[in-house]
């Protein structure tokens, strides 16, 4: 992937190292616990010990619905070496956690599919965008992906400017957190561009392994919406949690 990987390492109370990978380097900078929940991360690292301080534990429990948590004993490293680590060494780590995430999260929702699918499903005729909202998130859990933009078609009601109901497309978009806003003429112009694809309920467009981009399109009730994410791999036990996932909101 093109794009920096950041991960976190922390193994005491006052602050962490935040590694940025990219490029082939490996970059460190000295960060305050305080500004942990703000940053962007892909993964993070911690030494156990660090669990028994509340206010970090609570941090960390919060954090592992973005991101990998996984400890420092579990890779038998410490900070210190972690960070003489060469980029290849520190990238196969980041790897490994995050595929373990994203398996752990593919097995929740196999095993939650139709709680998931339901709880959508009532929320889909009373407030689109909490839909999409919820919708983002699980997929940006069991994709891996450290950014995903999803845009779908909407009706925006009539108003004083305009005395009918107009067709809209709407983008929800993040590293984080899920923010919604009207789309223009480039999400018009990619619904327009992959409407043929909206014939089948789910399917794959495209992924560029080297870019580490992904493009899924679906259909949820007749209602078309396309995937953009950032993801460092996408494997065919994805694509068919995904699909089934996806599936089981039309069902």
């Amino acid at each position: 992937m093109n794009k920096a990987i950041n991960i976190g390492i922390i193994d005491n109370t006052n602050q962490f190292s935040l590694i940025n990978l990219i490029d082939g380097e490996l970059n460190e900078k000295v960060v305050s616990t305080e500004d942990l929940e703000k940053q962007h991360l892909h993964a993070l690292f911690y030494k156990k010990e660090i669990l028994e301080v509340n206010d970090i534990n609570e941090i960390l429990n919060k954090s592992q619905n973005f991101y990998p948590l996984t400890s420092l004993e579990d890779i038998s490293s410490s900070k210190e070496e972690f960070i003489k680590k060469s980029f290849e060494e520190a990238y196969t780590l980041y790897e490994n956690s995050l595929e373990s995430w994203r398996l752990q999260n593919n097995v929740i929702l196999l095993e939650t599919l139709f709680e998931h699918a339901d709880h959508l499903k009532n929320l889909w005729p009373n407030d689109r965008t909490a839909f999409f909202e919820e919708l983002w998130f699980i997929l940006k859990r069991n994709l891996g992906a450290s950014e995903i933009k999803i845009v779908y078609n909407d009706i925006k009601k009539a108003s004083a400017k305009s005395d009918r109901n107009e067709l809209i497309q709407v983008t929800i978009e993040g590293n984080k957190h899920p923010n919604p806003k009207e789309g223009g003429d480039f999400e018009k112009s990619l619904m327009d561009q992959f409407a043929e694809e909206f014939a089948v309920p789910f399917n794959v467009s495209e992924f560029n392994e080297e870019k580490g981009q992904l493009v899924l399109t679906a259909v949820v009730n007749d209602s078309p919406m396309i995937i953009m994410a950032e993801v460092p791999s996408f494997s065919r036990v994805q694509s068919a949690v995904v699909s089934a996932f996806m599936n089981s909101l039309s069902r």
